[in-house]
């Protein structure tokens, strides 16, 4: 039996049924100002720019929501103070594992202090250790601090600290190694490192050139130019270059 109309029957109705049908198949004739028309238009295809910002709004939306769970060390501080110190610990611990030298130093100052968490002093050095090795200055400082009584061990974070450009841990190393503090004395390594600071503009280093620039220490004696970085150092009010100076001027007056 045919699902069409009877003749007599076929009418407007039967148009639009008609072209219903065509436009579910696919197949789509060409209507102008009829009553089907409104079944026959096709939705215009996108542009490619609607396209893009599309996929930037949806992208900047996944973005949006995963930086909203991702582990930060303020959340983790925020997390312990709340009273949920497992899940604070927990956040910093993947954030260590990340090397985020922040995180490792929180954990390291947590274990030192032992108030939110039982005190462990070797865990701690362990953490600050792994903040220093992943290139972080303060742990390196605060790392050769620690250990004072090994000078070798402590010269070598502060060799770390000096080659970041920390200018305190130059002057400090060429102090070491001028004055033997832990070491053994190497003028070699002391002017190395007093060159370092007094080129960053650490005014004591400066003076202690001048004082072994003027005694032949490390380098070549050279008295009017030891003299001149002392007086230097000692104008910009660096003590021991100005008592050195003045035993100086002393002698060659009583001489």
């Amino acid at each position: 039996m045919s699902n069409d109309l009877p003749p007599a029957k076929q009418g407007k109705t039967t148009g639009i049924i008609n072209a219903e049908r065509q436009a579910n198949t696919g197949s789509l004739p060409k209507v102008k100002n009829s009553a089907t028309s409104i079944y026959l238009r096709k939705k215009p295809p996108r542009r490619r720019y609607e396209i893009i910002l599309a996929l930037a709004a949806s992208l900047g939306a996944v973005y949006f929501v995963a930086n909203s769970f991702a582990p930060t060390v303020a959340k983790a501080r925020s997390l312990m103070k709340k009273g949920d110190v497992d899940g604070g610990l927990a956040m910093l611990s993947v954030l260590a594992e990340r090397r985020n030298c922040e995180a490792l130093k929180t954990l390291a100052a947590f274990h030192f202090e032992g108030k939110l968490i039982p005190c462990n002093v070797p865990r701690g050095i362990h953490y600050l250790e792994l903040a220093a090795y992943h290139g972080d200055v303060e742990a390196q400082v605060k790392m050769a601090d620690l250990c004072a009584q090994d000078g070798y061990r402590a010269a070598a974070f502060l060799m770390l600290a000096a080659d970041s450009g920390e200018v305190a841990s130059m002057c400090r190393l060429g102090k070491m190694f001028y004055f033997g503090e832990d070491v053994h004395a190497d003028y070699g390594k002391a002017k190395k490192y007093l060159e370092m600071a007094a080129a960053a503009g650490d005014i004591s280093a400066t003076g202690l050139l001048g004082q072994m620039q003027y005694q032949g220490q490390g380098m070549p004696s050279d008295r009017e130019k030891g003299l001149a970085k002392l007086r230097l150092a000692a104008g910009k009010g660096d003590a021991a270059a100005g008592e050195f100076l003045h035993t100086v001027e002393e002698a060659v007056a009583d001489f």
